[in-house]
């Protein structure tokens, strides 16, 4: 049986600010297609969306203030925001 890695909380605080980013594009995305019928509910989406993104890299920000084996995030990961 093969070991599972087992992520440190930066590790795990730098997945949540990915993974609330591609839904913040996914938000902004739909938003960009909605009607006046969806318009609240895509711009509540959009709001929930940006929150926590905000707070998911507040938290890796403080996690990782000490300069001190950070994660580090792929160029293509990095860079395939827009």
């Amino acid at each position: 049986m093969a070991k599972q890695k087992v992520y440190s909380e930066k590790e795990m605080a730098m997945m949540d600010m990915l993974e609330a980013r591609a839904e913040l594009q996914r938000a902004e995305n739909m938003f960009g297609w909605t009607n006046d019928e969806y318009f609240e509910i895509a711009n509540m989406e959009l709001t929930i969306a940006k929150l926590k993104y905000e707070v998911a890299f507040k938290k890796m920000m403080m996690l990782c203030k000490d300069g001190e084996t950070n994660p580090k995030i792929g160029i293509i990961t990095a860079v395939s925001m827009y």
